[in-house]
């Protein structure tokens, strides 16, 4: 195949197009990935009018939402002492939180509805970003890249990521720009600094992904060495070797994300929870999800593309292909070694970020439409067509088969029991839940608890797992606290409610331990998303634009000259998010809070900070043609 543009590094002022033909491609840009990201977002979202759901989907989404809630009350600092043991609220991922706040305050959402849409506007993200590393590796055209970002956005990999995963698709984002950003500066040392702020974002928002990244292109420098020593000898400096700056690249974001973990977010790498049960479970309940007998052969015949790429583009195409190479290595390494230790390791979490296959196999499915095209262009189209609908019916499968675990009767209650506590619970006393059922079961109450809990009040809200009885009350707590029951948290509560309609402190509430109130509590409104599907879209697309424009500059700066217009305007929710997160920890340090007007001023700083860089970059020129390595 061969591209519409200019090929990559072409330089715009030599050969590149007029001012009215760069204005015409970079709106037929928009429009192209815009488009995409629409249909992204449809394949997603169309699930929450499909099955009625009326709560953000994915186990961990209430975590995400109460963690969000501390930060907005006390900055990023307040995760570390967010909760009674403080370790579950994981301190050192704070992306999340920088993202949604200053996004959902300019669009006056609540976080349980930009929960709802966050992951799948990520998902697209991922396509667009995804699509542009292939592509502006390989120099394919517009129809090729539309292919790429269709199979990866709606693939079973992120379909897996999309419900509860929201760090890790979040960082894929990310792990997508940084990685254009490190083939660019491999191949002429141009554009480090940007790769590395890049690359040390990634970690800052979930950093096994970043290491998973950086350690994947420092393996794939060692396949470098032979070549660069040879340069070396021929009298090359180390930093004008690819070898040499890919090590500068992941030193310097290693560097980046220290100095980011101990002087603003002073928090250390948390730990990966869970159980060897846990873990060879959901391991299980994965795989099948990801077809490795077709897209393992798939992704071997793309490498073997990659490999045999030809000028212009041959040696981006190596980089390439030593990187996806290293980094479905590290996968294969940690899900082997995972089973072979006896679980020790969560070999799902090595599969989720197997993000390589599905581009991939977006290659070999173009490869063979290529072939077939020759003679028969028609067929060819069709094929893909139908490769690219394959690819979404099975994670559409894998989509529907996920549910919300945040329930609208307990999210209410719990609300209504906050009202209590509010009321009648002075500040420094704790307030004890008593729930029942499965281990699972009470994690996901608890995190629903602490949604509906004023963050101030989460350190002393504790979870007790039994089943209370009569004998109970005015005896399950100490005397400095109170203990409540809950409809639908607890089996006992009609039972005691029965037996005790004088503890009914309002509609769902049981006082076991503490003072009554002199007026019955009112029942708290419903708690749920009730924006229609084409709301929850329109606020998608909505959001995506923002991410965009607050990172169009800053891509301007770093790829203006450097890769097409298509593949600039496809990174720019990349950009977007790193620069809302380098925003936000900078907000943040200087106390003010991300709601509000702090938020919506974050953004719009960040925003603008990212036209300057890009003025200032424009007036010393536009970057000219790539120099060989």
């Amino acid at each position: 195949m061969t591209s519409e543009e200019a090929p990559v590094g072409a330089s715009p002022r030599a050969s590149g197009p007029s001012a009215e033909n760069g204005r015409a491609q970079t709106a037929w840009a928009l429009l192209q990935c815009g488009a995409i990201a629409l249909a992204v977002l449809a394949f997603f979202l169309s699930i929450y009018r499909l099955r009625g759901y009326d709560q953000p989907m994915g186990y961990d989404t209430a975590s995400y939402i109460w963690k969000s809630n501390c930060v907005a009350l006390g900055g990023i600092h307040a995760l570390r002492a967010c909760t009674p043991s403080g370790g579950s609220a994981l301190p050192s991922r704070v992306g999340y939180p920088l993202v949604s706040l200053p996004l959902s305050s300019l669009l006056s959402v609540s976080r349980l509805t930009f929960a709802v849409i966050l992951p799948p506007v990520a998902a697209a993200g991922v396509g667009l970003g995804a699509s542009a590393l292939v592509c502006s590796a390989i120099g394919w055209q517009r129809g090729a890249f539309t292919v790429v970002a269709l199979v990866v956005g709606v693939s079973p990999m992120v379909a897996q990521m999309t419900p509860g995963y929201s760090d890790t698709i979040l960082a894929s984002v990310l792990a997508c720009g940084a990685l254009v950003l490190a083939v660019i500066a491999a191949r002429t040392g141009k554009g480090l600094a940007p790769a590395a702020a890049l690359l040390s974002a990634v970690a800052i928002v979930h950093w096994p992904t970043g290491v998973v990244v950086a350690s994947a292109l420092a393996l794939s420098a060692l396949a470098w060495i032979p070549e660069s020593v040879r340069r070396i000898r021929h009298g090359a400096r180390p930093m004008a070797t690819v070898t040499g700056r890919i090590a500068s690249l992941v030193g310097l974001a290693l560097v980046f994300w220290a100095l980011v973990l101990l002087l603003i977010v002073r928090a250390t790498p948390d730990r990966l929870h869970g159980t060897p049960a846990q873990f060879e479970a959901k391991f299980r309940a994965f795989l099948p999800a990801y077809g490795l007998p077709v897209s393992v052969p798939a992704a071997v015949a793309s490498l073997v593309l990659l490999w045999r790429t030809q000028r212009p583009h041959e040696r981006e195409a190596r980089i390439l292909f030593w990187i996806f190479l290293a980094w479905l290595g590290i996968v294969a390494a940690g899900v082997a070694y995972a089973v072979l230790s006896g679980w020790r390791l969560p070999a799902h979490r090595f599969l989720i970020l197997a993000l390589p296959l599905p581009a991939l196999g977006a290659v070999t499915l173009l490869r063979i439409g290529s072939a077939i095209g020759k003679r028969k262009p028609a067929v060819a189209t069709a094929v893909v067509c139908v490769g690219v609908a394959a690819v979404a019916a099975v994670g559409y499968v894998v989509w529907v088969h996920r549910a919300p675990f945040l329930r609208t009767d307990r999210l209410t209650v719990a609300a209504t029991a906050s009202r209590y506590i509010g009321r009648e619970v002075p500040a420094g006393r704790p307030a004890t839940f008593l729930v029942d059922g499965p281990l699972v079961s009470a994690r996901v109450m608890t995190d629903t608890l602490r949604v509906a809990t004023p963050p101030s009040r989460i350190p002393r809200t504790l979870v007790r797992i039994g089943s209370p009885s009569s004998s109970d009350i005015d005896s399950s707590s100490s005397s400095s606290g109170v203990a409540l029951v809950l409809r639908s948290y607890s089996s006992a509560y009609e039972a005691l409610s029965r037996l005790r309609p004088d503890r009914v402190a309002g509609p769902g509430v049981i006082v076991l331990d503490g003072p009554m109130p002199a007026v019955p509590l009112s029942p708290a409104p419903p708690q749920r998303v009730a924006i229609p599907v084409a709301g929850l879209i329109l606020l998608a697309m909505a959001t995506l634009g923002l991410v965009s424009l607050v990172g169009s500059g800053w891509a301007a700066a770093s790829l203006r000259g450097r890769v097409r217009v298509l593949e600039m305007v496809a990174l720019m929710p990349a950009f977007g998010l790193a620069a809302l997160v380098a925003a936000g920890l900078a907000a943040d340090l200087f106390g003010v809070r991300l709601v509000g007007w702090g938020g919506v001023g974050t953004l719009v700083g960040a925003s603008l900070v990212g036209v300057a860089v890009f003025a200032a970059t424009r007036e010393r020129g536009a970057p000219g043609k790539m120099p060989p390595t």
